[in-house]
Order: structure tokens, then sequence, then C-alpha cells
């Protein structure tokens, strides 16, 4: 069996870290990317969606991600999001909820303006950890 170590962290945290993978899955920019252990070494910018670690005993870890960078070196997948959370964390009520909350934030800031961007952001976040629970939800 493979054996690779998954490692993902964010600006604020370590998110998840396994050392007992057969397959880590990332949302590379060219299409998602699967990673084993002996794969070339790699480094590619990821896009928003959804990290999987698929563990030797057959189960799956999902991590939402935002943004960021993926690097294999055959034995280790690292990955360094912008941000990034585990599926089974995520809260769809609080996320939804943070959502209606930025929404009435993003209608009373100046059009253009960096806080209206910084805002779409956090609300694009928050459609990311939405989809890839309920992604997540729809596997078992």
């Amino acid at each position: 069996m493979s054996q690779i170590t998954c490692d993902i962290v964010d600006l604020k945290k370590r998110e998840y870290r396994n050392k007992d993978c057969q397959m880590v899955v990332v949302p590379g920019k060219a299409g998602e990317m699967g990673f084993m252990e002996g794969h070339v070494p790699t480094l590619t910018k990821l896009t928003d969606g959804a990290i999987r670690a698929h563990l030797n005993d057959g189960s799956v870890v999902t991590v939402a991600s935002q943004g960021g960078y993926a690097y294999c070196t055959g034995g280790l997948v690292y990955v360094l999001a912008d941000r990034s959370c585990v599926a089974d964390n995520i809260d769809l009520d609080a996320v939804a909820a943070e959502r209606s909350e930025l929404e009435a934030k993003f209608k009373n800031v100046e059009d253009g303006s960096i806080d209206q961007k910084v805002i779409a952001r956090k609300i694009r976040w928050c459609d990311i950890r939405t989809k890839v629970k309920q992604e997540a939800g729809s596997r078992l």
C-alpha cells in the first residue's frame, strides 16, 4: 500500500495532518491532481475547492480550501492554503448566518472599494465551505 503524508496549513493554523495516506487529491489550476507515494516532485497553484486525503484504512478526509499552493515531494503533499477547514467541522447553519451578515455589509460599502473586495472574498469562502460540506456528505 502507498504511504504518503498529507499536511494542510493555512495562514492561521495547521488544519490537517496525516502520515498514513494512500493518495491526496487537490484542486489544481489545471484540474484535479492526485498524488501518491513516489510521485514526481510537483508544485501547483490551487483553485478553490476540496482537498481529499484517501487514507490507507479506506476512509476519506475532505478539507475545504480557498486559494494557495500544493507541493509534492513524493513522500509528502504539503498544502499552503489561504483558508482551509475540515469538512466535518463545517456547520452549515453558522456558515449561512455568516453569509447573510456579509451580504448585508456588502450592500453598504462603496462599489469597487477594497472593503467590497474583501467582503466578496469572504462570501466566496462561505460558498466554498457550503459546497464542500454538501459534496462530502453525499459521498457517505
